[in-house]
């Protein structure tokens, strides 16, 4: 039935710690990159197939003494593959790693879309999520009030102002600057 199926119960009088679920992996040699435990959600697709439409996975990143690691991914189905959704490194936290077709939309207590990550078009968008056609930019704030703008505060103890810095280069990647032509737009 749709009941509880298994339940932690702590009857611990004190606030500390509720129930816990331990996962611990306990090898003899332990090495980078062991998977710590796995969480899946299955049920049946339409052909009585068994799929796992959620997946929680913890691995260790470095199992070196003083300096360990910890890894947590997320993935779920989307159109019949397992995708990584959100993956937590130690040095990144990384959303939709497998670069498929996923939106991401920030709300705010106002706006469905206060920031708004147009993963077929590559741009992002505040305050909307879709361009009307007047910019081609990656990136767009607007809004249909009195508060759209964007504006640059330094409140630090020296002589230097904010600042917006743009730049031109002909090289065509990030790597080096090169000299701008004539006509160039800057």
């Amino acid at each position: 039935d749709n009941t509880d199926q298994l339940s932690l119960i702590s009857t611990d009088t004190d606030a500390s710690v509720g129930p816990v679920l331990n996962l611990q992996r306990d090898s003899s040699s332990p090495a980078d990159d062991d998977a710590m435990g796995t969480i899946d959600f299955r049920g049946e697709n339409s052909a009585s197939e068994v799929i796992n439409y959620v997946r929680f996975n913890g691995r260790s990143a470095d199992v070196t003494d003083g300096t360990e690691d910890g890894k947590f991914d997320i993935n779920t189905y989307q159109a019949g593959a397992s995708v990584n959704r959100l993956s937590l490194t130690p040095t990144e936290t990384v959303f939709n790693e497998d670069s498929t077709d996923t939106d991401l939309r920030v709300e705010s207590n106002d706006l469905s879309n206060m920031l708004f990550v147009d993963a077929a078009n590559n741009k992002i968008y505040v305050c909307r999520s879709q361009s009307d056609g007047k910019f081609s930019t990656k990136l767009q704030i607007e809004s249909n009030d009195s508060t759209a703008g964007m504006s640059i505060h330094r409140a630090s103890n020296d002589s230097g102002p904010p600042y917006l810095a743009m730049s031109k280069s002909r090289l065509g990647n990030f790597a080096d600057d090169t000299v701008v032509q004539s006509g160039d737009g800057l």
